[in-house]
């Protein structure tokens, strides 16, 4: 689905308004949301201040993007998910 004029920011990514209209634009909410796939009304919400791969995809599939274009700080081209900044990184000692 083509993105409509006014439903993403031109920054990167998406911010969480943005997001919240252009769900509520295609008669929906984030409790509708996460009711379709089987979570308690609020669940879904945590997409919006950590990283889940599950909520952020069923997010962006409903809206027609690419979870990269929503979240670009988590995830990468295709999806991938980028390493957490400031992760403490193992040695392969």
């Amino acid at each position: 689905m083509a993105r409509r004029q006014g439903d993403a920011p031109t920054g990167p990514g998406w911010h969480q308004q943005d997001i919240l209209a252009a769900i509520r634009k295609r008669d929906a909410t984030m409790a509708s949301l996460s009711r379709k796939h089987g979570f308690k009304p609020g669940v879904l919400r945590s997409v919006f201040y950590k990283r889940w791969p599950k909520g952020q995809r069923i997010v962006a599939e409903f809206l027609g993007v690419p979870v990269e274009e929503l979240w670009p700080h988590w995830y990468g081209p295709g999806g991938t998910l980028k390493p957490l900044q400031g992760a403490a990184q193992k040695s392969a000692a």
